[in-house]
This record gives structure tokens, C-alpha cells and sequence, in this order.
């Protein structure tokens, strides 16, 4: 089926068209729409249940998860992913940044997040041809976008793949949306295992605080600081150009994202011997680009399957460098009888 095109002197016309999406299946190359002029057809509206689809897209996951051998996940609701998917509609573009400048750990801060957040979104469609979506046809595409992110990932390295399946998630929710253009989908992967006594908060005198109790044995090591400027409003045009991936840190931009170096490295004391600031002084002779602290309190209580923990210091020296911004803890850790450590928190303070 083709458009109708006809010339007069001065004007094109060109004839509306609607377009249908082909029957998709898991490892098809692509999405492919068949298309016809739209005065030719008399359709319906469509009834369409969201919530249908984002329980039909939650199984896929935990089936996939099942299969890699990572625990199932439970299905959360938030303030921000379903807006995400509403957001990314407007330019038909994937993006892992807001209109607002947000990246996905902000967002997740802002609404009161208690732990790590990955993400992984998508969007598929044309902005130039209008579609005739069904619960069915869509439910394809989130089959066939789901089989693509765990098993034909290989063009982003497999990053969308390793989100999936990272076994220390433990919540998932999940944003779908779609116009009469494209179908938007958001993943936000969450690991929350501290029960917080004082969430990660940097005082009016500069004392960056964080207390709690993790809800398994492990063994802390550092909390790495990542700064970046406070967000701004992005036009359509800077959202259709930013990167593909994200990142922490003001090195990860809507211009370029490349692997960030935090500014900030808080680690307990190594030495009995030498007090705090002696060894802050020494530590921070050898690092070029990381501000070392030393925490001036660093206590751990351990627990058969609990890690509780208290860890303060004197924030001013990474304020005094980079002033009022976004500073994002990531607290490491590795859990008893495993040998990688994982970054148990992805929390921005706004300064």
C-alpha cells in the first residue's frame, strides 16, 4: 500500500496515511509497518488496558531472569518512571535524561529512593507515520523488545542485558506508553536493602551523614561522592542528541558520556596509628583528581545477617571545590561469601 500524491501550480497535496505494525516476532530484525491512506479505513477506537501491559512485560522479565538464574523481582509503582515514559513520546527519541535535566538516579533520589536504580528505556516507532496501535500489537513489540535487550544486546556491549539480569535487583518498575507515532518503555531496576536510620544527607555545617542497617552480612568499603552541576531545562533538540548511555558525575553530559571519576572518596581510617586528618593529608598527596576523606566516623556492627552501620565526616573540602551542585553516594559493599562488591545506594543530595 502507498501513499497518493497529486500537483496542482503551487501546492503538493499528500494523502493521510495509517500505518499497522506487521506481525512481530522474538529475533525479527526490525518493526515493520504495513500503510494505507487513512480516509480508505474506518477504525474503531481501541480499548487498551496499561496496567495489562506492564503486568504482561513484568513476567517476561522474571521469566528471563528465571532462565539466567537471577532472582525474581517484584513489581513496584513510583513517581517517576511511568512520567518518563510519558515524557520520552514528545520527541519519539530514547533518552535516559528529562526535560528537567534529570538522569534516572536524580529522578529516583527526588522521589525518595532508598537504594540503587538502573535503567533501561526504549522507544520504538516513527515520528512521521501514524500508527493503529492494539493491546495485542503492542504487546508484541514489548515481546520483541524484551527478547532484543536480554539476547541481542551485542551492540551495547550487553549493558541492557546486564541491567536485566543483575541478580542483586530485588524491584522493578515499569513505564509504558504510547501515541498514535511510537511506544515508549521504561525499566527502573531497584536494589533497596537498607533500613536507614539517618538517610545520606550533607548538614548546614558540611557534615556529610549516613546511618542504617543493611538487610544482609557484608563487608563495607568506601562511599564514592560523583558531583555534577544542578539540572537544567533541555530542549527537544538537546534531548533527541544526548548520549545513549548514562553515567554519574559531571563527566557523563548531555553532550558526551564517558566512564566518570568521582570527586570525592570517603574510606575508614587504614591506620590505628595515625589520626584522621594526618592520614587525609597523606592519602590526598597521592591522588591526582579524587579528594580522599577520611571518615571521622566509620562504625560497623555486624550481625548472622544484618550489617548495621553509622559513617559521618567534614564535607567541606569537596563544597569548597565544586560548589552547589548534585553530589551522588554510591556506598560499596560486597556480601558475605561473594567476592564482587556492589554499589548498594545511587543517592543524589541537591546543594
Amino acid at each position: 500500500m502507498t501513499a497518493v500524491l497529486w500537483f496542482s501550480w503551487d501546492t503538493i497535496f499528500y494523502e493521510p496515511q495509517i500505518c499497522f505494525l506487521d506481525d512481530l516476532r522474538e529475533g525479527d530484525p526490525e518493526l515493520i509497518f504495513a500503510c494505507t491512506n487513512e480516509k480508505d479505513v474506518s477504525l474503531a477506537p481501541e480499548s487498551i488496558d496499561q496496567q495489562q501491559l506492564v503486568q504482561y512485560a513484568f513476567e517476561l522479565i522474571n521469566a528471563d531472569r528465571a532462565k539466567y538464574g537471577a532472582p525474581e523481582l517484584v513489581l513496584i509503582n513510583n513517581g517517576f518512571t511511568q512520567k518518563h515514559a510519558d515524557e520520552l513520546l514528545f520527541t519519539c527519541i530514547s533518552s535516559h535524561w528529562s526535560p528537567n535535566g534529570m538522569k534516572p538516579y536524580m529522578r529516583y533520589s527526588i522521589d525518595g529512593g532508598e537504594g540503587g536504580i538502573m535503567e533501561n528505556t526504549r522507544v520504538l516507532g516513527t515520528p512521521n507515520l501514524k500508527k493503529h496501535w492494539t493491546e495485542e500489537s503492542i504487546k508484541q513489540v514489548i515481546a520483541w523488545n524484551e527478547y532484543s535487550i536480554v539476547e541481542d544486546d551485542e551492540s551495547s556491549n550487553w549493558e541492557h542485558s546486564q541491567t536485566l539480569l543483575y541478580p542483586i535487583h530485588n524491584n522493578v518498575a515499569i513505564g509504558i506508553a504510547w501515541n498514535d507515532f511510537c511506544i515508549s518503555i521504561v525499566q527502573d531496576f531497584e536494589h533497596d536493602y537498607i533500613d536507614w536510620k539517618q538517610y545520606p544527607t550533607i548538614t548546614s555545617d558540611n557534615i556529610l551523614e549516613l546511618s542504617g542497617e543493611i538487610q544482609f552480612n557484608s563487608t563495607l568499603h568506601n562511599v564514592d561522592i560523583f558531583f555534577e552541576p544542578t539540572p537544567v531545562p533541555l530542549s527537544d533538540q538537546q534531548l533527541m542528541s544526548t548520549p545513549t548511555r548514562y553515567n554519574y558525575g559531571h563527566q557523563c553530559s548531555i553532550f558526551a558520556c564517558v566512564s566518570s571519576m568521582s570527586v570525592g572518596n570517603m574510606i575508614p581510617n587504614p591506620s590505628d596509628e595515625v589520626a584522621e586528618e594526618d592520614m587525609e593529608n597523606i592519602l590526598n598527596l597521592r591522588s591526582e583528581t579524587t579528594i580522599v576523606l577520611v571518615a571521622r566516623e566509620w562504625e560497623i556492627k555486624h550481625s548472622s545477617d544484618k550489617t548495621a552501620f553509622s559513617i559521618s565526616d567534614d564535607f567541606t573540602k569537596i563544597i569548597d571545590e565544586f560548589g552547589p551542585g548534585v553530589y551522588t553516594i554510591l556506598l560499596w559493599t560486597t556480601p558475605t561469601g561473594s567476592e564482587t562488591a556492589i554499589a548498594i545506594t545511587t543517592i543524589s543530595i541537591f546543594v
